[in-house]
C-alpha cells in the first residue's frame, strides 16, 4: 500500500484543516551572522518573499539553508536567520 502525500492526505480528510501552530506573539527578522533574534528561539518562521533563508537551529546551533516560496511558515525553533547564503529582500517574521 503507498503511503499517500501530504496533498492526498489533505484532500482525503485525514489531515485536518488547522493552523500549524498558534502564536501570540510575532516580529520583523533582519538577518545577522552573529546576533541572536531575541532571547528565546522562535516557534516558527513566517517566509514573506521566495527566496532562501538560513536558520541557526535552535537545538544543536546547525545553520541550515531552506529554499522558501512566499508566505511559506517554517515550523522551526531556530535563534538566528544569517545574512549569508539568505536571500536578500526576503521578507522575515519570528513567530513565537
Amino acid at each position: 500500500m503507498a503511503i499517500p502525500t501530504f496533498s492526498e492526505a489533505f484532500r482525503q480528510g485525514k489531515v485536518p484543516a488547522t493552523p500549524i501552530g498558534q502564536w501570540s506573539h510575532a516580529a520583523a527578522v533582519t538577518p545577522h551572522d552573529s546576533t541572536d533574534i531575541g532571547t528565546i528561539p522562535t516557534s516558527a518562521i513566517f517566509v514573506g518573499d521566495a527566496g532562501t533563508v538560513t536558520a541557526v537551529m535552535a537545538g544543536d546551533g546547525a545553520a541550515v539553508t531552506f529554499k522558501c516560496v512566499a508566505g511559506q511558515i517554517l515550523p522551526i525553533s531556530v535563534t538566528r536567520i544569517n545574512t549569508t547564503n539568505t536571500s536578500p529582500g526576503t521578507s522575515i517574521v519570528a513567530l513565537w
